[in-house]
């Protein structure tokens, strides 16, 4: 489970004392328990939220996602008492409401430094969707469907089996809406681009493939809008910044290609710069549409 409980904590610098958050995962047996033993050691506690499942990869993801609210010199589970992480457990119900929004609108940060990596690569994101999944439903025709799904080794084979699937499970809507609230947002965007009705030409041509053939056949215009929320017009940005975003959409994208700071240059109009501590970079002047 994961869970949200308040306490409080003596700020010795000032010797004042406030009221702090803990952001933390115990298996759900042992929730109880857990809480014993923080009372047990003399802490007063209320606990704010319980949502049952998850895991600690979850609780690693709303950790940093509330990190510029840590506690300096505390553990990473530690954080100053605001409104944003209150109200942000009181929106999501389940582990699956909480993994599917940050999914959905945190793959990257779209600020100039793309310092918010949520996930480590879409195996590991479906492995969480899997496991909040059973917490929440148990092992359903939609459980199925998740871990085959998962045992496809590449993208382009995942993208086909949704779109199929999609395709001849239409008129089953309980099937197909509590699929919704657990697929990424991203297959059912490239399902969208490619289309439902893909003959099976497609599927014959995946395993001979290229990066770029993929990229131009199904991403299309995705890849444009990942590379236009990364990068603002009238910015410099140095060629090892441009490599490290470029690298992650990439990654998105599932494009084993390794980037270069000038394929800039296939998005937008750029003129090159140096900085004044000598970083060799671009200005983006304008977009190429």
């Amino acid at each position: 489970m994961i869970y949200l409980l308040a306490t409080s904590m003596l700020f010795v610098e000032d010797m004042h004392t406030e009221v702090i958050l803990k952001i933390g995962y115990s298996d759900d047996s042992r929730g109880n328990q857990r809480f014993k033993d923080y009372e047990s050691s003399g802490m007063t506690i209320k606990v704010l939220q319980v949502l049952q499942g998850g895991s600690q990869f979850l609780e690693g993801i709303i950790q940093k996602y509330f990190s510029k609210y840590s506690i300096p010199g505390r553990s990473r589970e530690w954080f100053f008492y605001t409104e944003d992480i209150i109200d942000f457990f009181k929106a999501h119900k389940t582990c699956g409401e909480i993994l599917r929004y940050l999914i959905d609108n945190y793959m990257f940060d779209s600020n100039e430094e793309p310092t918010f990596y949520l996930l480590p690569g879409r195996n590991e994101q479906l492995d969480s969707i899997i496991q909040s999944y059973v917490s929440d439903r148990g092992e359903t025709e939609v459980f199925d469907f998740l871990y085959d799904l998962r045992a496809l080794p590449h993208f382009c084979e995942r993208l086909v089996y949704v779109c199929d699937t999609l395709r001849h499970r239409a008129t089953d809507s309980t099937f197909i809406n509590e699929l919704l609230e657990y697929l990424p947002d991203e297959f059912l965007r490239n399902c969208q681009r490619i289309g439902l009705d893909r003959d099976a030409d497609f599927r014959d041509r995946l395993p001979n493939m290229t990066g770029e053939d993929i990229r131009r056949e199904i991403f299309g215009n995705n890849m444009h809008f990942l590379i236009y929320r990364s990068f603002e017009v009238g910015k410099w940005y140095g060629s090892s910044l441009i490599i490290r975003k470029l690298r992650l959409i990439y990654s998105i994208a599932d494009i084993s290609d390794a980037p270069k700071s000038n394929y800039i240059n296939l998005f937008f109009n750029t003129k090159p710069m140096t900085s004044y501590e000598g970083l060799v970079g671009y200005e983006i002047l304008s977009r190429k549409e």
